[in-house]
């Protein structure tokens, strides 16, 4: 396999580029409420199941630290959701992988049926 290397993108058919470090890094779409299985993704290895409302996302390959920018939403039918995508470790993230948490308005975890997470940054 060849390696490009670029400063700046365009796809086809688009009028301006961006920078190659603005594209995804990371991203994923997965399932909580009866098993979770990732329905698709980019750069993920793995889900692992913590725990009731809790997933920790592991990224195939590292992101050159845990200075990355994360977006996540979560939904379950019937419920507003609230979504701590570090939890516990925001003030150390990891570089290999992210906390997913998720809770309903009451506070209370839940697994959720449609969960998504998308990371920008550089990757190691």
């Amino acid at each position: 396999m060849s390696t490009i290397t670029v400063t700046n993108i365009k796809a086809t058919g688009e009028t301006a580029s961006r920078a190659a470090t603005g594209v995804a890094a990371v991203w994923v779409s997965y399932t909580s409420d009866s098993s979770t299985s990732i329905k698709d993704s980019q750069n993920v290895s793995s889900l692992t199941d913590v725990d009731t409302g809790y997933t920790t996302v592991t990224f195939t390959n590292a992101m050159s630290s845990g200075n990355y920018a994360l977006g996540a939403v979560a939904g379950l039918a019937g419920h507003r959701m609230r979504v701590d995508t570090l939890g516990g470790s925001s003030a150390n993230p990891k570089a290999a992988n992210f906390h997913f948490y998720v809770s309903d308005n009451g506070a209370t975890n839940r697994d959720a049926t449609e969960n998504t997470g998308i990371v920008t940054g550089d990757l190691a």
